[in-house]
């Protein structure tokens, strides 16, 4: 053989060695950056979970003071109810009482009637014409 070709054939075990070695480099460098995205990515999930359980304690704050605004607002609606029934149960009572008092005029005023009607037919009974 030539020296030519001896040189390069000698280097083929150097070259499979030094792929190898490539090889396992870039393997660990590939296993660092999947334990620095896994990493990375857990610290994102971890924050996205403290932003989601303080918004939810937002909503859940807003919720409340919602809640006891109509809670507020309800009671203001149900006095001014109990306020309005019991106005229109004094007004109710005051138009019966005007109405019975009418009532009992009107009728003592049909008996006054009557009796003067009764009186008067009783008198050309008495006296004849």
């Amino acid at each position: 053989m030539k020296i030519k070709h001896i040189i390069p054939v000698l280097a083929v075990p150097f070259l499979f060695v030094a792929c190898e070695k490539a090889k396992q480099i870039t393997d660990e460098k590939i296993d660092a950056t999947k334990e620095t995205a896994t990493e990375k990515m857990n610290a994102g999930a971890e924050k996205v979970a403290d932003g989601v359980k303080e918004i939810s304690a937002a909503a859940e704050a807003d919720a409340k003071a919602a809640m006891d605004k109509v809670g507020e607002a309800t009671k203001a609606n149900v006095e001014a109810a109990k306020e309005s029934v019991s106005e229109a149960t004094v007004a109710a009572k005051e138009k019966m009482t005007e109405a019975s008092d009418a009532a009992k005029d009107a009728g003592a005023k049909a008996l006054e009637d009557a009796a003067k009607a009764a009186q008067e037919a009783a008198d050309k009974l008495k006296t004849p014409e």
